[in-house]
C-alpha cells in the first residue's frame, strides 16, 4: 500500500511502529530508505536520512555504514549540524583522518568568528598528530597566532616543533614577535638561538647576538651569560665598536677581566690582516694585563706584539714604549730600558727630547 501510495503518512507511521517495535531494524532500514529515494521535500528527505544514520551509528553499531548516510545528509545540506558532528566523532573513532580534515574544511569555509580560530587549531592538530604533515601544521597554528595571539595551544604547538630540525626555523620566527610581545624574555631568547643557527652573514648574527645579551642582562638579570653572548658577537665580528663597548661595560662591572683578555686574544688572531684593528686589540689587552690584573709578564709580551704589529707608527708604538718603560723601570731590567728609551728616541722630533733620551 505504501509503495503504490509513498505520501500515506498513516501506513508509513504503522509500519514504523511495527518495525520498531519487533526490533526489525533491517526491515526499517528497508523502509526509511525506500521512502528516501521517493520523497521530493528535502526536510522530509533529511529526516529520513538521520533516522537510517541512528539506526546503523546507535543500533547497530556499524560505523562505516552510519559515515555513508551522515555524508548523504551533507549533500543534501552541507552545513547540517548534527551529521556535522556525528561525522567529526565517526572519523575519528574509526581514524579516518583525511576525511575528517576534509569536513574541517568545509567547516572552515564557513565559519566566523571565534569558529575560525577553533578550526584553524584542530586542523593544525591534526595534520601534526595523524596526517604526518608537520609543514601545514605550522602554517594553521601561525594563522591561528596571527587571528589570536594569546592563543596558547597553538603557541605550546610550535614550541613542540622547535624540535623539529626542518621546521625549527619556521616555529622560530612565528613565535619570536609572539615572546616578544608577551615579554617572555627566556622563551625569546631561545627561539633567538634558534634562529642564530641558520645565520650566515656576520651582520646579523651580531645583530641577534647583541639582542640576546641584552635580553640576559636587562630582563634575566644574567650578566656573565650576557657576557658570553656579546662575546660570541665579538667573535663574529671583532670591529664592531658598540659590541666592544658593552663587553667592556659588563667586563668592568662584573669583574671579567681575565674573560674579557681571552676573548680579545681570540679577536686579535682573527684580524691578524686588520694591522689597524689589531693593534687597537693589543692595546687594550695589554693595559688590562698591566692595570687590572697585574700580570707584567703579560703586558709586556702584549706591548712587544703591539710594537711588532706596526713599529713604523707612532701612534701604537709610542704608547706601547712608556708603558714598557714604566715596566722597566719597576722591574729595574736595565739593559731592556735602555732598547726601548732608543726606540723612542727614533720617534723624537725634538732634538733635545732625542739626547735626553740616549743619555
Amino acid at each position: 500500500m505504501l509503495r503504490s501510495n509513498p505520501s500515506d503518512a498513516h501506513a508509513f507511521e504503522a509500519l514504523e511502529s511495527f518495525f520498531t517495535a519487533g526490533d526489525a531494524w533491517q526491515d526499517l532500514l528497508t523502509l526509511y530508505q525506500e521512502q528516501a529515494e521517493r520523497v521530493a521535500d528535502a526536510e522530509r528527505k533529511r529526516d529520513l536520512l538521520l533516522k537510517i544514520c541512528f539506526i546503523f551509528e546507535e543500533v547497530l553499531d556499524e560505523a562505516d555504514d552510519a559515515i555513508t548516510w551522515y555524508v548523504k545528509v551533507l549533500e543534501l545540506q552541507p552545513d547540517d549540524e548534527r551529521a556535522n558532528e556525528a561525522l567529526e566523532q565517526l572519523y575519528a573513532q574509526t581514524e579516518r583522518w583525511r576525511e575528517l580534515a576534509d569536513l574541517l574544511e568545509a567547516k572552515l569555509g564557513r565559519a566566523e568568528g571565534d569558529a575560525v580560530v577553533d578550526l584553524r587549531y584542530r586542523l593544525g592538530e591534526l595534520h601534526d598528530a595523524h596526517l604526518d604533515d608537520p609543514n601545514t601544521a605550522v602554517d594553521f597554528y601561525n594563522e591561528v597566532l596571527q587571528a589570536h595571539a594569546t592563543h596558547l595551544k597553538a603557541q605550546e604547538a610550535l614550541e613542540r616543533l622547535l624540535d623539529h630540525a626542518e621546521l625549527r626555523q619556521r616555529a622560530a620566527g612565528i613565535l619570536e614577535p609572539i615572546y616578544d610581545a608577551q615579554g617572555a624574555s627566556l622563551e625569546l631568547v631561545r627561539v633567538l638561538e634558534v634562529q642564530l643557527e641558520e645565520v650566515e652573514d656576520d651582520a646579523s648574527k651580531v645583530q641577534l647576538l647583541r639582542r640576546v645579551g641584552s635580553l640576559r642582562e636587562k630582563r634575566l638579570g644574567e650578566p656573565l651569560e650576557a657576557f658570553f653572548a656579546f662575546a660570541r658577537a665579538f667573535d663574529a665580528d671583532p670591529g664592531d665598536p658598540e659590541t666592544r663597548e658593552e663587553l667592556r661595560r659588563l667586563t668592568d662591572e662584573q669583574g671579567l677581566h681575565e674573560r674579557y683578555c681571552d676573548v680579545l686574544e681570540r679577536g686579535i688572531k682573527a684580524v691578524e690582516d686588520d694591522v689597524t684593528l689589531a693593534c687597537s686589540l693589543l692595546g687594550e689587552v695589554a693595559a688590562l694585563y698591566e692595570t687590572e690584573l697585574g700580570d707584567s709578564e703579560r703586558a709586556e709580551s702584549s706591548y712587544r706584539r703591539l710594537l711588532d704589529a706596526d713599529p713604523d707608527n707612532a701612534q701604537t708604538a709610542l704608547p706601547a714604549a712608556r708603558a714598557l718603560e714604566s715596566l722597566y723601570i719597576q722591574a729595574e731590567r736595565w739593559p731592556e730600558l735602555v732598547e726601548i728609551l732608543r726606540l723612542r728616541a727614533n720617534f723624537a722630533d725634538d732634538p733635545e727630547e732625542r739626547r735626553d733620551l740616549l743619555l
